[in-house]
């Protein structure tokens, strides 16, 4: 009885290290690192949010701008809003807007 016990559980063991999902940092396929994509919980630049606020920011470009998707889900008779805006600053939920011509162009 033990030893079938030993065996099963060994048998167990190998077959979780065989089978197990391959797990990855790397982004969605098709996902733009400069591109924030908060469906696809894509947010390379970071993220964060409070309450019915969220923001997700893509990778900076070498001028410091980058892409900030912003989503704010209000109360019953709230229109929720989803923006995708081009900013420059230090994250958050409303950096400031970057100057035309940022986010490589972009803008």
């Amino acid at each position: 009885m033990i030893k079938r016990l030993v065996t099963s559980t060994a048998a167990l063991a190998l077959a979780g290290a065989i089978f197990q999902p391959a797990t990855s940092t790397a982004g969605p396929p098709g996902q733009d690192p400069l591109v924030p994509n908060m469906t696809a919980a894509h947010c390379p630049g970071g993220e964060g949010g409070f309450l019915a606020v969220k923001w997700c920011d893509g990778q900076k470009y070498p001028d410091g701008s980058y892409w900030h998707q912003l989503s704010m889900t209000g109360g019953t008779f709230a229109t929720p809003i989803f923006r995708m805006d081009c900013v420059i600053g230090d994250g958050g939920p409303n950096p400031p807007l970057a100057p035309p011509g940022s986010c490589g162009g972009g803008a």
